[in-house]
């Protein structure tokens, strides 16, 4: 399975400032080396995630907005739904999570991209 056609893909995404940078790649880190997974706070996820899908169906420019993507993107990941399929929802335990995290989450298999003025070299050795 390829990158494009991968059901398995994350993406973290955050603001900082431009001398801030090392702070959100701390995090950024820590999320990703240190993450606990407490049943209940993945309990407390899905019940959040059903509760935005349950709104997102019940949008008629979101379920269209999502049609869209799915037919424009047919078998690529840009046409999956965001918050994945809700009847998936309630199946997820946390260890689904944990061994997700353990096959995907290592440095030959991340990409980071900074853009703004963000220093490159900075952004290298602090991902490094």
């Amino acid at each position: 399975m390829n990158a494009y056609t991968s059901r398995e893909f994350t993406l973290y995404h955050m603001l900082t400032f431009k001398n801030d940078v090392h702070q959100g790649v701390d995090s950024l880190g820590d999320m990703l080396c240190n993450s606990k997974y407490q049943a209940y706070h993945v309990q407390l996820e899905k019940d959040t995630i059903w509760a935005e899908l349950q709104a997102t169906n019940d949008d008629n420019f979101e379920t269209l907005m999502e049609n869209v993507y799915s037919n424009v993107y047919q078998r690529h990941m840009m046409g999956l739904p965001i918050l994945g399929e809700i009847k998936n929802i309630r199946k997820i335990t946390r260890e689904m999570i944990v061994d997700f995290h353990q096959r995907m989450y290592f440095g030959e298999n991340m990409t980071i991209i900074g853009t703004g003025s963000v220093d490159h070299q900075q952004l290298v050795d602090l991902a490094e």
